[in-house]
This record gives structure tokens, sequence and C-alpha cells, in this order.
């Protein structure tokens, strides 16, 4: 999937990325230090899974934007959109978030009610899928 990465430290930069393809779903680790993620138009037109992708972010504090949503999610999940621009900032020295990508068609929910969740710090002990109170 198309992604420009940048950092200000690129001499201290380093990341993994372990993928497991669970069928329609991948489900990805991931560590880095700290980088910042934009995924434009551009990088769409490109290339497009048409994923939703679901991170819970275990270490570290993750910023994220996308549809005019914004929050940073420490210890929590965010929901991003592949067929939408974002931008993500992983702040601190380190980073690990595991993200499950789901196929958009997968899921039978409207675009109104997913935009409204995206770039949204929900709350990772709690099956309510409220946005949790620290966003």
């Amino acid at each position: 999937m198309p992604v420009t990465l940048s950092t200000r430290r690129a001499a201290d930069f380093h990341a993994g990325i372990t993928n497991l393809d669970l069928g329609a779903v991948g489900l990805s680790a991931v560590t880095c230090s700290a980088v910042l993620s934009r995924r434009t138009s551009a990088h769409i037109r490109r290339g497009d899974p048409e994923h939703l992708q679901l991170a819970l972010i275990t270490q570290g504090a993750f910023r994220v934007s996308q549809r005019r949503n914004e929050s940073t999610v420490a210890g929590g999940l965010v929901l991003t959109d592949t067929s939408r621009p974002s931008e993500g900032t992983c702040t601190g020295k380190q980073i690990e978030t595991v993200i499950l990508q789901i196929p958009r068609q997968a899921l039978a929910l409207g675009s109104d009610r997913v935009d409204r969740l995206l770039a949204q710090s929900l709350a990772a002990d709690a099956g309510s899928g409220q946005s949790s109170p620290t966003s």
C-alpha cells in the first residue's frame, strides 16, 4: 500500500513488521521509532486495498488524523480507512501496534457511520464501541 514515511532522525530509525494472512483479513504487528506517515489521494490512486484498519496501540502513542477527525491514542484502539487520505505520527522513542486489516465490503456499515469513527480513540477495554473519554 503506497504511503510516504519521514523521520527527523534517519540515522536512528528502525522498524519491523510481521504480517499474518488470515484469508479475508490480515493481521500485522508493527514496531517503529518516531516517524510521520502520510497517505495522500495520489497514494490511494496508485494502490488501495480498500480496507479498514483497526490498530491496538500497545506501546507508545500514535497521533492520527483522517476525515477531519484527529486524536492521540496510547493503549487504545483507532480505526483508519485505506481509501481516505490520512496522516499519522508515532511519537516518543518507539511505538508498538497490532493492526487488523478488514475488507471494507466485509462489514455491513454505511460510510457515514464509519467516517464518524475514523481517527477517534476507541476504548480497548469496553465492548460498547464508543469513543473513549480521553480523545
